[in-house]
């Protein structure tokens, strides 16, 4: 059986931007696109990643995030809403950025 992978992208990215990390994956996970609204708040964000992972069932995940999705990830992780497994983060903006204090006003 497989293990699920979500991958949370960064602002305004597109899902196709992830497709060689997904063909490479593929045969290991069930991978799920968290395809949101950057322009939305934060806790929308995260409180429509929690319906997306219930609708999808999904108890337990491993998790690639790019930049903003590392923010959304770590609000999400606080959630307990399924088991996190491994993390991959790249170019998270765990530092704070200009984008990020524009979107949590």
């Amino acid at each position: 059986m497989k293990s699920n992978l979500i991958i949370i992208h960064g602002i305004n990215s597109k899902e196709k931007n992830y497709q060689k990390i997904k063909d490479s994956l593929s045969d290991k996970y069930k991978i799920f696109y968290y395809n949101y609204d950057w322009k939305l708040s934060l806790k929308k964000v995260v409180d429509d990643l929690i319906k997306f992972i219930d609708k999808n069932k999904i108890k337990e995940a491993d998790f690639i995030t790019y930049s903003f999705g590392s923010v959304v990830f770590a609000v999400f992780s606080i959630s307990k809403n399924c088991k996190i497994g491994r993390v991959v983060q790249i170019a998270p903006i765990n530092n704070g950025s200009v984008v990020l204090d524009f979107f949590n006003r």
